[in-house]
């Protein structure tokens, strides 16, 4: 199936047709376990249980989702790699060669096996429209691409009400009835 369970590839980093975290991003790395141990420790939150893993990171959530398989994984204006991204920042530098990270965000979705949600703005200035799509192509199905507007940041800090109504079908239809976050409730 492609997706990692054995539990000590969480230190390793080690994913299916992506490379290894590098040394240098073990932080990012000891983040993303604590987060995972913190919820696992959450009473009735188990791997592979119906729990939606909602992006703390594009990157590390794809990743996290090929060692434990989470009941949809949801992604917002998520880059597809680091090199990626910093070649449309300095297209006159070698980055790809360069780039100490790589955060394959496009690899990693190749191997999770849950419900992937996708939402990204064209008018995003940071992250570009493009690595939205190419992470919808990337990934498994069953899948869904938002296309919401604003900016990078100003789309998710004023949450719309198509993006709470998207997400919240998009849960119901493929989570059923996991606990769910009240966004309704965030966007007041």
């Amino acid at each position: 199936t492609g997706a990692v369970t054995d539990r000590s590839d969480l230190a390793t980093g080690a994913v299916p047709g992506a490379k290894r975290f590098p040394q240098t991003s073990l932080i990012t790395l000891a983040v993303a376990v604590a987060t995972f141990v913190v919820l696992v420790g959450i009473e009735h939150f188990r791997p592979h249980s119906a729990a939606p893993l909602v992006a703390m990171g594009g990157a590390i959530a794809a990743w996290l989702a090929t060692r434990h398989r989470p009941g949809a994984l949801v992604i917002a204006s998520g880059f597809t790699s680091v090199p990626d991204l910093a070649a449309k920042f300095y297209p006159f530098l070698p980055v790809r060669w360069l780039s100490r990270f790589d955060y394959d965000t496009r690899s990693y979705l190749r191997a999770v096996e849950a419900p992937v949600f996708i939402a990204h703005s064209p008018e995003d200035e940071i992250i570009p429209y493009q690595h939205g799509r190419a992470l919808y192509d990337a990934a498994n199905a069953p899948k869904q691409f938002l296309e919401i507007s604003g900016g990078h940041n100003e789309g998710f800090i004023f949450v719309r009400e198509s993006w709470v109504q998207a997400l919240g079908e998009f849960l119901s239809r493929y989570v059923g009835g996991a606990a769910k976050p009240d966004l309704k409730r965030r966007a007041n």
